[in-house]
């Protein structure tokens, strides 16, 4: 193939029917996180919240926070690294717990707690591995 020659398709070799193997685009939904912001609306990152009594309040003063749900972000440190859970709780229940968190096309909020519940596979591993 020479630059700037235009591309080609690749011959037919009968084994689909149609020349798009996929009929349908299926965007998959948002995984979102926890956040916090102060009466004013702006967000406050998650190292500096801490929660008393079931509120949550920046840390070292009184100012009360509302926790919101939010897009994953560095900046307010509320991101999930998947190694982290993969190392905790194993990578089939990440699988499972990402699967029971709701149809794929919905957002849906993380917890970590949620993948606790996921657990049993625990046993069934070491099961699997004698």
């Amino acid at each position: 193939m020479q630059k700037g020659e235009p591309l080609q398709k690749p011959p037919r070799l009968g084994l689909v029917s149609t020349d798009e193997p996929f009929q349908k685009l299926f965007n998959q939904g948002m995984i979102l996180a926890f956040a916090y912001e102060d009466a004013a609306g702006s967000k406050v990152p998650t190292d500096e919240v801490e929660e008393k009594n079931g509120k949550f309040f920046k840390k070292g003063t009184d100012i009360e926070l509302k926790q919101i749900v939010a897009k994953m972000s560095k900046s307010l440190k509320n991101v999930v690294n998947p190694d982290d859970v993969v190392r905790d709780y194993g990578a089939d229940s990440l699988r499972l717990y990402e699967m029971f968190m709701g149809p794929l096309d919905a957002v849906k909020p993380w917890q970590t707690k949620g993948i606790e519940g996921m657990l049993w596979m625990k046993p069934l591993r070491k099961l699997s591995r004698r």
